[in-house]
C-alpha cells in the first residue's frame, strides 16, 4: 500500500507540511517515485512568498532529482540517498520591515521551536544523506528600485546526513535546517551586490559627484541601512 501511492504520499506531505512550516504557500506540480530503483522527481515545487511581499513566488524549482533507499522505506523513516535541486529561482525581496528571506525564515524558526505536540510530530521522519543546491539563480527586487531587478549566482550547496543523528528528523526540523542554511547563501550573494549597478548616466549625474562619493560599494544589504543626505537621494532615484 505504501508503495503503490507513494507518488501521492510525498506530493501530499510537501504540499501539507511545507505550508505549515513556511507559513506560505506551497505547490507541487507532480512527483515521480520508480518503486523498482526508488529513482524520482518532483517537478515545478514553488514556495511562495510571506504576507507584505509583492513578488509572486520566493522559489521555484522545475525539477528536483530525489533518490529513495527502497530498502530502509517504512511508516516511521523515510532514507533519501540524494536530493537534487538544479537550477534553483530565487527572489530576494527587499521591502520596508527587511526581506522575503528573513521573513521566511522566521516562520520555519517559530514552527520548528512549537512544532513539538503539532500534527508534524506523528508522520515519518526523514534522513537525508546528501542535499545538494546547484547552478541557482537569485533575482532581487525592491519597490526602491522602480521595476529593475540585480541578479546573481547561487553558491553550490551539499548537505550531508540530516536527521542521521537523533535516527530521523521531522519535516520542520528538516525545513528549518535547510532554510537556515540557504537563506544564509542568498543573503550573502545578494547582499554583495553593487547599486550602482542599477544607475545608468542620468541617475548618476542626479546624484551628484559629492553624494556619489558616499554612496560608493553601497550594496543590496546596506540599502535599508542608508540615511543622511546621500541615502535620502538615492532612494528617491530608485
Amino acid at each position: 500500500f505504501l508503495l503503490g501511492n507513494l507518488d501521492n504520499i510525498v506530493k501530499v506531505a510537501i504540499e501539507k507540511f511545507g505550508s505549515e512550516v513556511t507559513q506560505t504557500h506551497v505547490g507541487v506540480g507532480s512527483v515521480k517515485i520508480g518503486l523498482t530503483d526508488g529513482l524520482g522527481s518532483i517537478s515545478n515545487l514553488r514556495i511562495g512568498n510571506p504576507k507584505g511581499f509583492k513578488s509572486d513566488d520566493l522559489f521555484h524549482m522545475d525539477n528536483i532529482g530525489v533518490q529513495l533507499n527502497l530498502d530502509k522505506l517504512s511508516k516511521e523513516v523515510i532514507v533519501i540517498n540524494q536530493i537534487l535541486i538544479d537550477g534553483p529561482s530565487i527572489t530576494y525581496e527587499l521591502a520596508k520591515g527587511g526581506s522575503n528571506v528573513d521573513a521566511i525564515k522566521k516562520n520555519v524558526n517559530a514552527y520548528a521551536g512549537g512544532s513539538s505536540d503539532g500534527s508534524d510530530s506523528d508522520g515519518p521522519k526523514l534522513i537525508i544523506e546528501n542535499l545538494i543546491i546547484k547552478n541557482g539563480d537569485i533575482h532581487v527586487f525592491s519597490s526602491m528600485m522602480k521595476g529593475k531587478t540585480l541578479s546573481t549566482k547561487l553558491p553550490a550547496i551539499h548537505v550531508r546526513d540530516i536527521g542521521k543523528d537523533s535516527g530521523g528528523a521531522t519535516p520542520a526540523e528538516v525545513a528549518k535546517k535547510v532554510i537556515t542554511i540557504l537563506t544564509k547563501q542568498v543573503g550573502i550573494a545578494a547582499g554583495k551586490l553593487d547599486l550602482r549597478s542599477l544607475m545608468d548616466e542620468e541617475m548618476l549625474k542626479k546624484l551628484g559627484a559629492d553624494k556619489l562619493k558616499e554612496v560608493e560599494g553601497t550594496t543590496v544589504d546596506k540599502l535599508k541601512d542608508i540615511g543622511g543626505g546621500a541615502g535620502d537621494k538615492l532612494k528617491k532615484l530608485f
